[in-house]
């Protein structure tokens, strides 16, 4: 008779990996394209083959470098864990060649780390392989920490209520089951478990996979990733005559931007849904058009909501829901850049330097400024101006 333990870690090894594979497919299939989308499809795999090169059954039949091979491979599932996170919860998030190459230098590690591996030296603290067991061992618990800070860094400012949702999950799980099997394979000495904590083990991630999968298909691709079509990214030559842009930077309930005296008080909650929605819409129109208050520096989307008397869901699902943007700092930046464009065109401002009128727009500093100045208009500030100084002498 079967050993109940191999069965269940088999039934557990193959759900898993059906549902990854899916994902994997389902990602395939679609033809949108993101950076979190792409690092997604890799860390399935990578669930994938550190599913299979956990099983005991592989471990007893896979030939040693094969093993190694895989294994090595496995590590770099944690840096792979810590870029989706990135690019997950950062919709500006571009991955950096060097972000890259720590998967790379992990792998590595890892490979000569088990090639090198000798039984009657691994747990004797005077030998190297000790020490480099016991690095590979602890680098799980640092990229949790760095994906904890990735997910909790743009926390505040995700305006999706439903990816705010999985990114606590993602954050909470993953670092209990990480930390868990990072500390159990301490305390071996090449790094594996045993039969009863592998089944342990792999049904925790079961359980985590499940859920991710399960969150995942039943969302919009749309809702949770910032995926753009072609015709959303063709160059923007200017921010007044473009209609997607207008209809963000102007009126955003599309009625007069006057506003009764007692609009941006505290909204009754018995007033009709739509009545309510109406009234916030009017009175943040009011904060931002007329009180111009998106150039306060550290505004927080907490603190608008408190200006407004409102919950800050209740602002966080207007801003995404009803005027389309997924961050706060998105948004807050359309009106920015909305004044530094509105300066480069102006006589009385046209020859002061970039950097004041980005600064004077409660910029940090230049590179933010450039990075979204480029993702809302497909171009430099400097190439924006001297188009606009082009056209003008043309006109």
């Amino acid at each position: 008779m079967p050993d109940p333990l191999i069965f269940a870690d088999l039934l557990i090894r193959g759900a898993i990996i059906a549902l990854l594979a899916l994902l994997v497919a389902l990602i395939a299939r679609d033809r949108r394209r993101s950076t979190a989308i792409s690092f997604g499809a890799a860390l399935a795999l990578g669930m994938i083959n550190y599913v299979l090169e956990t099983s005991p059954m592989f471990e007893a039949i896979a030939p040693r470098p094969v093993q190694i091979a895989l294994t090595a491979v496995s590590n770099g599932n944690n840096p792979l864990f810590w870029l989706f996170a990135l690019a997950l919860f950062d919709d500006d998030f571009r991955a950096r060649l060097w972000q890259l190459l720590v998967w790379v230098l992990i792998v590595g590690f890892a490979a000569m780390t088990l090639l090198s591996h000798d039984e009657a030296q691994a747990m004797s603290t005077t030998g190297l392989h000790f020490w480099s067991h016991r690095i590979l061992g602890w680098l799980p618990i640092a990229f949790v920490a760095l994906t904890m800070a990735a997910a909790f860094k743009h926390w505040r400012n995700d305006l999706v209520e439903r990816r705010r949702w999985l990114r606590v999950f993602i954050v909470v799980a993953g670092f209990i089951y990480m930390l868990g099997s990072a500390i159990a394979r301490l305390e071996t000495s090449d790094g594996r478990l045993g039969s009863q904590l592998g089944l342990i083990d792999v049904t925790a991630l079961g359980v985590i996979v499940f859920v991710i999968a399960w969150r995942l298909l039943t969302l919009n691709v749309g809702e949770l990733l910032d995926v753009r079509s072609g015709a959303q990214t063709d160059a923007r030559t200017d921010v007044r005559t473009d209609p997607a842009i207008a209809a963000r930077s102007g009126s955003i309930t599309g009625s007069s931007t006057s506003l009764p005296e007692n609009a941006t008080g505290n909204l009754d909650s018995r007033t009709p849904e739509n009545a309510l929605e109406q009234a916030l819409a009017q009175a943040l129109d009011h904060l931002i058009k007329t009180d111009k208050v998106y150039r306060e520096e550290n505004l927080t989307i907490n603190r608008l909501a408190s200006r407004l008397a409102v919950p800050e869901y209740r602002l966080r699902r207007l801003i995404n829901q009803q005027l389309g943007y997924r961050n706060f700092n998105a948004f807050l930046n359309t009106y920015r850049l909305q004044q530094v464009v509105d300066a480069m065109a102006a006589p009385a401002s046209s020859h002061l330097p970039i950097l004041t009128l980005a600064l004077d727009a409660v910029f940090q500093s230049i590179g933010p400024f450039n990075r979204a100045f480029k993702q809302q208009f497909q171009m430099t500030p400097t190439e924006f101006r001297a188009k606009h100084r082009a056209d003008s002498v043309i006109g």
